[in-house]
């Protein structure tokens, strides 16, 4: 009888997931594939491969991983909704007894610019604003009151695919499945951030329907709306030039300065505000926030949400306007997660023919990126060190190891691990020690 090993906080990560698989076999090369995308550091099928543990010796495993993400395995379910759904449920619980949860949620785009043979391929945005080929990704970051962050929702999808509806559609089916699993972890009040592309009305409105609290940043600023009921109507932007000023704000933001040709961190910003009713069959009050800073210039924000502005307590007034920013300002931990999403898990990387194995690679990049929020509550602050110093991080650093460094961190874990497997080849043992003294010996 073997005796009973611990599951590693990475196994443990991925346990809810095991329902998805008919055998532990097929679970296991599951787990093998996402320390392969950590090990390798991209989403190359061939690449994670190599590097996955416990296949770096078989001659089929490149072939056996594609029959996995294609799902073409009848014992396993790799469906992308499946796995959504799954990494939906993990999310929830780990906000749990919150009191409040927001929830970011974000567009973004996978650029496939050189590829002609992908199924329905997309046109996106380029970094520079022109039009390029890839497909849309829509994902939900929670932060609960205490802190704890978690990923709640993650899908990939393209307006060419068969049974497309609309992006409102995705938006729509995204908020539901977030509420539902998160009210089933007695969390009941959630607020959700939102940049420019969620500002339409109609969506605005389902969220209230829903009873959803929201801050999301205009797009339309010439949209029409009322000071209040009998009042004549104005553009948005008009209204909030004559709205008068609730607060100054000393705001951290990375913002190139045209006048100094300096990038500015610090931004002295001043809050205009007041109460606006949004037109529609159904009365929908919204608090109106014009954001100034000089080197915003006419990239200035403005901002729209449900919580009510209180009429006449200035100081309440202030406090509203100054929560209402830094609501929205954690919408830009979203920003950096992309960011190290795409650089360092290489996600637009995927070399794969059909978009539903895309879906599932990608949704398998996220799996790992949520083991990544969560690895600071799972490690000692030792353990938790030394990841940080195999990824470069040094202890008199004034900042914390990042995600970025953490990654790197186990990657070079997982190097170690696969070199382990590869020495217990009595037939390479011997090969790798000479390798070994042969570069290496002092």
């Amino acid at each position: 009888m073997k005796p009973h090993v611990p599951l590693g906080a990475f196994s443990r990560h991925l346990q809810p997931f095991r329902p998805l698989f008919g055998d532990h076999r097929l679970f296991q090369g599951f787990s093998a594939t996402l320390q392969g995308i950590l090990a390798s550091g991209g989403l190359r099928l061939s690449q994670i491969a190599r590097c996955a543990p416990g296949t770096t010796c078989s001659e089929h495993a490149e072939r056996r991983l594609r029959r996995l993400i294609h799902n073409q395995n009848a014992r396993a379910d790799l469906r992308p909704v499946r796995l959504t759904e799954t990494l939906t449920e993990v999310g929830a619980r780990r906000m749990a007894g919150s009191d409040e949860v927001l929830v970011i949620l974000d567009e973004s785009d996978l650029r496939k610019p050189h590829s002609e043979r992908l199924e329905y391929l997309d046109q996106v945005r380029a970094l520079d604003g022109s039009p390029v080929q890839g497909f849309h990704t829509l994902t939900a970051l929670g932060i609960a009151s205490t802190g704890t962050r978690a990923l709640l929702y993650q899908t990939s999808f393209s307006t060419l695919a068969p049974g497309f509806r609309s992006k409102n559609a995705e938006y729509r089916a995204a908020v539901l499945a977030v509420k539902n699993a998160l009210v089933q972890q007695g969390v009941t009040r959630l607020i959700w951030v939102l940049d420019r592309g969620f500002d339409a009305i109609d969506f605005l409105r389902f969220l209230q329907k829903q009873g959803q609290l929201f801050v999301v940043r205009s797009a339309h600023l010439d949209r029409v709306v009322r000071r209040d009921v009998g009042l004549p109507s104005m553009p948005l932007e008009d209204v909030l030039q004559q709205a008068s000023r609730l607060t100054t704000l000393s705001v951290e933001k990375a913002v190139f300065d045209p006048t100094t040709k300096r990038r500015q961190t610090l931004l002295k910003v001043h809050v205009h505000g007041c109460a606006v009713h949004l037109p529609g069959p159904s009365p929908l009050v919204c608090t109106a926030l014009r954001l100034e800073a000089q080197a915003l210039q006419d990239r200035g924000w403005v901002l729209l949400s449900n919580l009510p502005l209180p009429t006449d307590d200035v100081a309440a007034r202030a406090m509203l306007a100054t929560r209402l920013v830094q609501l929205y300002r954690q919408r830009w931990a979203i920003e950096d997660v992309f960011a190290w999403t795409k650089g360092v898990l290489k996600w637009e990387s995927a070399r794969v023919m059909h978009f539903a194995g895309l879906r599932v690679l990608v949704s398998c990049a996220w799996i790992v990126a949520a083991f990544l929020f969560e690895l600071g509550a799972t490690l000692g602050d030792r353990q938790l060190r030394l990841v940080a110093h195999l990824g470069g991080w040094r202890q008199q650093e004034q900042y914390p190891p990042g995600k970025r460094v953490l990654t790197w961190g186990l990657e070079r874990l997982a190097v170690f691990l696969m070199m382990q497997e590869q020495r217990a080849n009595p037939q390479r043992r011997g090969e790798i020690d000479t390798l070994l003294v042969e570069l290496f010996a002092p």
